[in-house]
């Protein structure tokens, strides 16, 4: 086996280069694309064990793609990848998103627009501004209300740690109907109605797929309190638009926190909204930018890298499971044996993971390194060869 390479696509920069160091402990050569002439990079592409990546759509070159064929991992620094040419990857090559590692800055984001909206900050900052003091118009607390979370991976995990804090009840939603998260009620995306309707306040953070896009039309926002607030960290196009603009609307007591939009400028190269949502009092807007503080870089960075870590490892040790799975956004491990003897040892090591998609192909690697055992518990084994085979390895999933 010769030596692995990691390549990142793009320049981190000196202190992001100490860190790539750091994190790789000699345990694969770094070189970065932007460094490297045409017939190196032809090369270097080819040699790739793992490619670290923010956009290859405009950071690899037409005909680049396909030299890929024999990496390991497409890691990318970005936690949404819906807007990434993924069909142009060769189709057997795992990909891992960087989800979960903006969390923190966007749940404190979520718990400011929520304070904002529930204690009518810009209201009665307009109002003032006019010399209208209205002292006496109620606001409200969210503490012994409930927060609803539609997507409850970790953006989702960290809003809800937030909100627990200030005294919130959490609901929760997401594909299994259950989490290792405290809750106070979890279901999943077919109880979604039952969230809308008891939620004082909504937080989305589910990733755009092929079932999210478009799950909050106009008769899901109608089974929401008149008097709820809405606040949208994902993706614009989770949420109907023009549904959403007609609710608050005709509901002017309904507050909607809107921070991903339609049509941004990352991913489509322009701003733009089809409805006069600034012109409503009922709106709080930002600039997608929850995930903009000085810490975002190196947060993502480090996530990215404990994952191409992994897969090192993993692949210095010969440890690969394969699953055929289309349109899955996280890597899963078989369903824990039923016979009451055996125990999970290992939680997974692994944040690797897809979103779905209708362009997202290939192979997903299973390169959980699990150890099953009568007697155990569940805690990080990374780079353990297992003492017996992995339940269920061979059973293809569809």
């Amino acid at each position: 086996m010769g030596t692995a390479l990691l390549l990142a696509t793009f320049d981190p920069g000196e202190k992001g280069r100490r860190m790539i160091a750091d994190a790789l402990h000699g345990a694969a050569e770094t070189l970065f694309l932007p460094d490297l002439a045409d017939a190196s990079r032809h090369e270097a592409l080819q040699r790739a064990t793992i490619l670290l990546a923010r956009n290859t759509g405009n950071e690899l070159r037409p005909s680049e793609p396909a030299l890929l064929a024999g990496a390991k991992l497409i890691q990318f620094m970005t936690a949404g990848v819906d807007y990434i040419p993924l069909d142009a990857l060769p189709p057997g090559v795992p990909v891992a998103c960087n989800a979960g590692a903006y969390a923190a800055p966007m749940a404190e984001h979520a718990l400011a627009l929520a304070l904002a909206a529930a204690k009518r900050l810009f209201v009665e900052h307009a109002a003032l501004a006019q010399g209208t003091f209205n002292q006496f118009t109620p606001n409200r607390m969210l503490a012994g209300r409930v927060c609803g979370i539609l997507g409850f991976g970790g953006i989702g995990v960290a809003t809800a740690r937030l909100m627990r804090a200030v005294g919130m009840r959490i609901h929760a939603v997401n594909r299994r109907g259950r989490s290792d998260e405290p809750t106070d009620w979890i279901g999943t995306d077919a109880q979604l109605g039952q969230l809308l309707e008891s939620s004082d306040m909504l937080i989305v953070s589910a990733p755009l797929t092929r079932a999210t896009r478009g799950m909050l039309g106009a008769a899901e926002l109608a089974r929401m309190k008149p008097d709820a607030i809405l606040v949208n960290l994902a993706r614009g196009e989770i949420i109907d638009e023009a549904a959403l603009y007609a609710h608050l609307v005709a509901n002017p007591g309904f507050t909607a926190c809107i921070d991903a939009w339609w049509v941004e400028p990352v991913r489509h190269g322009a701003f733009r909204m089809d409805y006069p949502f600034m012109t409503l009092p009922n709106v709080i807007a930002s600039p997608h930018n929850s995930a903009s503080v000085p810490e975002a870089r190196e947060l993502a960075l480090r996530s990215a890298l404990a994952n191409c870590r992994r897969v090192l490892e993993a692949n210095r040790l010969g440890i690969w499971w394969m699953r055929r799975r289309r349109n899955c956004r996280r890597i899963r491990l078989p369903e824990q044996p039923k016979h009451p003897k055996w125990r999970r040892r290992a939680e997974s090591p692994s944040r690797a993971h897809i979103p779905a998609s209708p362009r997202m192909r290939g192979w997903l690697p299973w390169k959980e390194t699990r150890t099953w055992t009568s007697a155990g518990h569940r805690g990080g084994l990374q780079g353990a060869q297992p003492s017996r085979p992995l339940p269920g390895a061979s059973r293809q999933i569809a």
